[in-house]
C-alpha cells in the first residue's frame, strides 16, 4: 500500500496458487484426514463428501464449462493469476473526530493473467468503521463494507466460465476488540461475516441437472454445481497481535454451509510498515 496524498492511497497485489495435495504437516487443519477425522468423531457424519471413497490427498481436477473449454489442474501446478490496482479515497467528516466515524471509497482493477481468465475485471466499494474507545483505553471497532465487481469487463482470449452473472455484490460486517498492554503493543480479536451474490443466474435452477451416481457414493460432488446458484455465506475469526514496527495477524475462515468456496480456510499475515 503506497500513500498518494493524506487522502488518497494505492494498493497492489499481485496474486499466485501452488496445487498441492495438502498432506501434512503443511496442511495440518485444512488436510483431508484432518477433515475427515472431525467428520467421523466430532461431527458424526461418516464421509459426507466422498474424499475416503475417491482417496485422501489427490490431485484430480478437471473443469469443462458449458462451452466445451476445460480447466485442468495437477499436482504442484503453479501459476501467477494476475494483479490488482487499489485506489482508496478518504474523505474528512466532521463527525471523524468527534465520534471516532471513518469512511472510504474504493475503485479496484484487477488483470487476470492466467490461462483460464484472461481478462480485466473492475470495481467499487465503501467501507465504513466506527471506533469505541472504552473507559480502561481498550478499543472496540465495529466495521461495514459493500462491494460490486463486473467480472470481465474486457476478455482477451476465451475465458472459462466461472459463472454467468456478470456482477458479484459483497457485503460484509466486522466486529474487533482491541486491549492494549503497559507498553502500548496491543492484542486483537475479531470476527467477520460476509455474504456475497450467486455466481450464477438464479433462473437456471428450474433447469439444471445434476448426472451421476452421486447419492448412491455420498460422493459430495454435487454440492460444487448447485452452489453456484446459492447466496455464500462465511465466517472468519482473526487475531492480531501489532508492535510499532510490524503487525502479525492469523485466521480461519469457516462457511458453516456448504459454499462453492473453500469450507476451511486458515491463513497468516505480516504487515511491515516501510515508514511512520
Amino acid at each position: 500500500n503506497i500513500p498518494l496524498s493524506k487522502k488518497h492511497e494505492l494498493g497492489i497485489n499481485l496474486r499466485s496458487y501452488l496445487i498441492t495435495k495438502g498432506k501434512h504437516p503443511f496442511s495440518f487443519f485444512t488436510g483431508d484426514e484432518t477433515i475427515e477425522w472431525f467428520h467421523s468423531n466430532i461431527n458424526d457424519d461418516e464421509d459426507p463428501f466422498g474424499r475416503r471413497y475417491y482417496g485422501l490427498n489427490q490431485v484430480h481436477f478437471k473443469y469443462t464449462d458449458r462451452n466445451g473449454n476445460i480447466l485442468k489442474l495437477e499436482n504442484n501446478d503453479f501459476f501467477i493469476s494476475g494483479i490488482e490496482f487499489n485506489h482508496y479515497y478518504y474523505p474528512t467528516l466532521k463527525i471523524n473526530s468527534t465520534k471516532n466515524f471513518f469512511l472510504n471509497f474504493g475503485s479496484h482493477l484487477g488483470i487476470n493473467t492466467s490461462k483460464f481468465n484472461p481478462s480485466i475485471d473492475f470495481g467499487v466499494s465503501t467501507n465504513a468503521v466506527k471506533k469505541l474507545v472504552l473507559k480502561n483505553k481498550n478499543e472496540v471497532y465495529f466495521g461495514f463494507g459493500m462491494n460490486l465487481l463486473r467480472k470481465n469487463i474486457i476478455g482477451f482470449n476465451d475465458v472459462i466460465d466461472l459463472g454467468n452473472n456478470p456482477f458479484l455484490a459483497t457485503m460484509e460486517a466486522d466486529i474487533e476488540f482491541t486491549k492494549y498492554t503497559k507498553k502500548g503493543n496491543y492484542h486483537a480479536l475479531g470476527v467477520n461475516y460476509q455474504i456475497q451474490s450467486r455466481y450464477n443466474k438464479r433462473k437456471e435452477v428450474d433447469y439444471f441437472k445434476l448426472l451421476g451416481k452421486w447419492q448412491e457414493i455420498n460422493g459430495g460432488w454435487h454440492h460444487g454445481v448447485n452452489t453456484l446458484y446459492k447466496t455464500l455465506t462465511n465466517w472468519s475469526f482473526i487475531y492480531t497481535y501489532g508492535r510499532s514496527n510490524y503487525k502479525l495477524a492469523i485466521y480461519f475462515k469457516e462457511d458453516f454451509l456448504i459454499n462453492n468456496a473453500p469450507d476451511f480456510q486458515t491463513g497468516i499475515s505480516l504487515t511491515i510498515p516501510f515508514s511512520k
